[in-house]
């Protein structure tokens, strides 16, 4: 998986270089994904595999904040940031609704070279405090639920992997580790979808 992979500007001579040093050694081809993140789509023609959503921040950039909406979360941010600011106040300039955004994931088009993204949560407050991003009204049983949606549909498609993100992701809120709050709910929740 390449994160960011338009900010590589060798990424081509380096994927070249990997797959000779794999094949050499005898370990086969290097499949290479790239990681459509909240940054810039790589459209080059370099010579990977597959791509894959990252969520929650590839739907949310692309499929949420468009348009007059992405107009009207600029403002609201921008009026939290002030208030912050000059007021001294705690509100969370960005913020977003779970049951949203997993109909944007589950809208996407999938396929054996576009690869399905999925995630649990998302708080990443505690990294960036009040200009973070907080995904509200998650659930473990709306996780189940949108996870098998997805599951389901990326199985129709022909879609060899699916990502989550991610196991232990604290400072973002996207993790599936057993926590004080959900217990085993998360794995749980994924381990019935995939039984």
């Amino acid at each position: 998986l390449l994160y960011r992979s338009t900010s590589f500007i060798d990424c081509a001579e380096w994927m070249k270089c990997w797959r000779s040093l794999a094949s050499k050694s005898g370990i086969g081809d290097i499949h290479f994904v790239s990681m459509q993140t909240i940054f810039e789509e790589d459209k080059r023609s370099i010579g990977f595999d597959a791509k894959v959503y990252f969520e929650p921040v590839n739907t949310i950039r692309y499929s949420i904040n468009i348009g007059v909406n992405r107009l009207f979360n600029k403002i609201s941010n921008k009026t939290k940031a002030m208030s912050n600011t000059l007021l001294d106040t705690n509100y969370i300039e960005n913020s977003e609704d779970y049951d949203e955004i997993w109909s944007n994931i589950l809208a996407k088009k999938i396929g054996e070279y576009n690869y399905s993204g999925a995630f649990v949560s998302w708080d990443n407050t505690p990294r960036k405090g009040t200009r973070g991003l907080y995904i509200k009204n998650f659930s473990t049983e709306k996780f189940k639920k949108y996870f098998d949606l997805l599951y389901s549909k990326s199985k129709e498609n022909n879609v060899p992997y699916l990502f989550i993100n991610a196991w232990n992701e604290w400072g973002e809120g996207a993790y599936m580790e057993p926590d004080l709050k959900y217990g085993k709910g998360k794995i749980r929740a994924l381990n019935k979808t995939l039984k």
